[in-house]
């Protein structure tokens, strides 16, 4: 019973926090800013918790009552859309273990694994 405004609404700021904390962890994974162990293990528990939450804002009738990047596929293909976002939940679980460990040897290729998940997700779903 969600106005479709208001779940586009509602999945945007979750992808904002979540590129919120993604960014702050790419600028450590690429050496342009410090690297912090207890802040990068945050921002991946965060991402963590985020990334189960857009889902629910893609309602039908979500794909139109406010400015929308999503594509028609999401309620074309709903199967293919939920097995992106369960490989992205799968690959940010990785990232936590990986990032507990603080080697940065383990924590890029498991950082690098989310970005793939989240941009394969952008690519098929997400108009640019």
């Amino acid at each position: 019973d969600v106005k479709p405004e208001r779940a586009i609404k509602y999945r945007q700021g979750i992808m904002q926090a979540q590129g919120w904390n993604m960014g702050r962890m790419a600028a450590m994974v690429k050496g342009e800013r410090p690297y912090d162990k207890d802040e990068f293990l945050k921002r991946a528990t965060y991402l963590d918790q985020l990334v189960h939450m857009p889902w629910e804002g893609y309602t039908p009738g979500s794909d139109q009552g406010a400015p929308t990047k999503a594509k028609p596929e999401i309620w074309k293909e709903p199967a293919k859309f939920k097995q992106y976002g369960e490989k992205a939940a799968a690959e940010t679980s990785k990232l936590v273990v990986a990032a507990r460990t603080g080697d940065m040897n383990q924590i890029r290729p498991a950082f690098n694994a989310v970005g793939k998940a989240c941009n394969d997700c952008h690519d098929d779903f997400q108009s640019k």
